[in-house]
């Protein structure tokens, strides 16, 4: 076995310049040492066995939520609620029933990296994607510690059957190593990226052109995760003329005043396309004000709000990034027939990240959920957010 990934290994430094004597080298993006020591089992810690164990036909387990803090809380609690979906037929359209009953959601609380925008700023992305392939792992486990102190202490815990990475710089910067990590072993564990599902559920299929907008708070307009998501899967290198604008509307404003602000700066980078799709990756907008704001820009017939309404294109649509996720996520169980079928509500468990506490290669470890290694933020977050 460990002579087998030996070989996966080389191969994929193998990958990284293939041609022929006629043609240009191809240069193969390369991954991170730490799945190449996972892969390997360098470290002797055998947890490329969770995923070459990985069952991909098996409803049991949990969906695990990974990331920041705060953006796993909030999409947890979405996913709790969440009611856009017939359960039975799967058709769109709520039947009062959360369209995730009888499922366990796993929230992953990256405390003790977060947050991550200070990572990026400090030009470690490397370490960043080494975070998300641990998240990945960890997620993936069947136990956790409970407390960092002590690693035989153990307790069992629901291995993730779908894995969401939260973070919007998670995902841009970690779904390829998880990605590659899971080819190494074989397996096809279910990975939901949010920057990814949000930018692939606007670009119509067909290929025709679209004018695109992201709403997002400054760390994440800052990190250009969206552009690099949009060149990946969109390849504007082609010739196409789809456009990908992020922009970061002032704050202080109530969201309505915020979504005009948006709209005129996007005149100003575009003053000759309209906008026909807004992707919203803040969490503190409220999109009931967002929507109505929207529909008075549309019947006001003041020159002000003709200037705004000419903006946007009549097919123009908003898109809660969190709101994608949770589509992609049911879509995608429903697909592959993950859905436990019990007759009950979600439920909800937190794990947490924490300094490792020992003397060894990891830089921090996870632990079932206690409030004494959260910060007082943390908590008081997740109190509200529950209330």
């Amino acid at each position: 076995m460990h002579i087998l990934k030996g070989h996966i290994i080389i191969l994929s430094a193998c990958a990284l310049a293939v041609f022929s004597c006629k043609e240009k080298p191809v240069v193969v993006r390369d991954t991170i040492p730490y799945v190449k020591q996972v892969a390997g089992d360098s470290l002797g810690t055998r947890l490329f066995d969770l995923v070459e164990d990985f069952d991909e036909a098996c409803a049991s387990g949990a969906i695990a939520v990974v990331g920041e803090p705060e953006q796993g809380t909030l999409l947890s609690r979405l996913l709790m609620s969440f009611d856009r979906f017939d359960n039975v037929d799967g058709h769109c359209g709520g039947d009062g029933l959360p369209d995730f009953s009888g499922e366990e959601i796993g929230v992953y609380l990256d405390e003790y990296n977060a947050p991550y925008d200070n990572i990026i700023r400090s030009g470690r992305t490397d370490y960043l994607r080494e975070v998300a392939v641990r998240s990945f792992l960890a997620a993936l486990d069947t136990a956790c510690r409970v407390s960092p102190f002590d690693p035989d202490n153990l307790i069992r815990k629901a291995p993730a059957k779908v894995v969401i990475l939260s973070s919007t710089a998670m995902s841009a910067y970690g779904l390829f190593d998880i990605d590659t990590l899971c080819r190494m072993a074989g397996r096809s564990v279910p990975v939901i990226s949010p920057v990814h599902t949000a930018v692939g559920k606007v670009l119509p299929e067909d290929g025709s052109p679209i004018n695109i907008g992201v709403w997002a708070d400054s760390s994440v307009a800052a990190a250009r995760v969206y552009e690099e998501v949009f060149d990946e899967i969109y390849k504007p290198s082609k010739g196409l003329k789809s456009t990908l604008a992020v922009i970061t509307p002032d704050d202080g404003a109530d969201v309505g005043d915020r979504f005009m602000r948006f709209l005129q700066i996007y005149k100003e980078t575009y003053p000759d396309k309209q906008l026909q799709a807004l992707l919203i990756d803040d969490f503190g907008v409220n999109m009931t004000e967002l929507s109505a704001r929207l529909e008075e820009i549309r019947k006001e017939d003041s020159y002000e709000m003709m200037n705004y309404s000419k903006v946007l294109a009549p097919d123009f649509r908003f898109v809660y990034v969190m709101d994608a996720v949770a589509e992609r996520c049911f879509r995608l169980m429903r697909e592959r027939s993950l859905f436990t079928h019990h007759v009950a509500y979600p439920s909800i468990h937190f794990y947490q990240t924490v300094d490792d506490g020992l003397e060894d290669e990891n830089p921090y470890t996870v632990i079932d959920f206690n409030k004494r290694y959260l910060s007082d933020d943390t908590i008081q977050f997740i109190e509200n957010v529950q209330n």
